[in-house]
């Protein structure tokens, strides 16, 4: 109607993407306060955060969202190259050698 250009009211959230948002950093925050942190435990706020931002890769430039892909394939294949070989390659030997000692008798 009457409305001048410009003096809209600001557009509020969508209670989905709101709901989202704060799920995953509500997930980060409580996860933070634990003692031991691995990166493993913040899969859980995953979900949310790709929720999020399918939204805005949909709305991506053909271009862009490949190269956006591109970018998201590249940095989990280095990360999951870190996790498969460099942490694991510690955890293997580990477990191999524990195979091997000595157990204790019952009752010790």
């Amino acid at each position: 109607g009457s409305e001048r250009p410009g003096s809209e009211k600001p557009r509020r959230g969508n209670a989905v993407s709101d709901s989202l948002t704060w799920s995953a950093l509500a997930g980060v925050a409580a996860l933070s306060t634990a003692p031991h942190q691995e990166a493993r435990f913040l899969l859980p706020t995953g979900a949310c955060v790709y929720a999020l931002a399918s939204r805005r890769a949909a709305a991506l430039a053909p271009a862009r969202r490949r190269r956006a892909y591109l970018v998201y394939a590249l940095v989990h294949a280095t990360v999951g190259g870190f996790y498969a070989l460099v942490h694991q390659a510690g955890v293997a030997p580990c477990v191999r050698h524990l195979a091997g000692a000595p157990r204790p008798a019952a009752g010790e």
